[in-house]
Formats: C-alpha cells, sequence, structure tokens
C-alpha cells in the first residue's frame, strides 16, 4: 500500500537508512550470510531493527556466522560510528573489510597467470 510505502520511507530517512542505488546495495559491502529463517524474519527492517533480531537469535542458540556477526557489531568499523545505523559509508567500509580479506586469497599473482597461460600453450 502507497501509504506504508511513504511511512517506510519517512523513517529510513529519519534513520539515515534511506535506499542506497542497487549496486550499493548488491554490493558484498551490504550483504551478510544468514539462514534462510533468520534472513526471512527481518526484511525490511532498520539496521538497529536487524541487529537486536540477531542478538535475539544468537541468545537463542541460533548459528550466525562470524562475518555476519562483525557487520551487526560493526566490529570492523574502527572510526566508532553509530552502532545502531547503517549508512553508505559503513557498506563502502565493510566492502573494503571483506576486500583486504579475501584479496589474497581471489587475487592470481601475474607471474603465476602468464605461466600458467605459457604452459598451456606448451601443451597444445
Amino acid at each position: 500500500n502507497g501509504q506504508y510505502e511513504k511511512a517506510i520511507e519517512k523513517i529510513q530517512a529519519a534513520a539515515k537508512e534511506a535506499d542506497n542505488p542497487d549496486d550499493i546495495k548488491n554490493s558484498i559491502g551490504n550483504l551478510v550470510l544468514l539462514d534462510h529463517n533468520t534472513n526471512r524474519s527481518y526484511g525490511n527492517d532498520l539496521f538497529c531493527t536487524k541487529r537486536r533480531k540477531i542478538i535475539e537469535k544468537m541468545e537463542n542458540g541460533v548459528y550466525i556466522p562470524t562475518g555476519t556477526q562483525y557487520v551487526f557489531f560493526k566490529l570492523f568499523d574502527v572510526s566508532g560510528t553509530n552502532r545502531s545505523q547503517w549508512s553508505t559509508n559503513d557498506i563502502q567500509t565493510y566492502h573494503s573489510f571483506v576486500y583486504n580479506e579475501l584479496k589474497d586469497y581471489l587475487l592470481e599473482p601475474k607471474a603465476t597467470a602468464e605461466s600458467n597461460l605459457e604452459g598451456e600453450a606448451a601443451n597444445e
């Protein structure tokens, strides 16, 4: 219903959680790992509500992956921003955190990549 959507937009704006463009919302900096039931349980709730629900799930013995805990506890955020809000800056900071954690595993050194190509050409 239109009034509901308008009310949600006003609440998000007041909480400084206005909608980000899809490319930011769907980036790794705005995604977490959760089981299906937990993920479905909070939909488009505000970050502070999601955070509370995640803490409740943990208290009730639901497994929450460590990286997801980092997001909701904002442990990656060394600047100490507001723990109850999720901003574009948080998304970008978390994206950098994930990238820095994974880059050594995902990026193949150039020399290795080149030697693999040369090896494949020699095998033909």
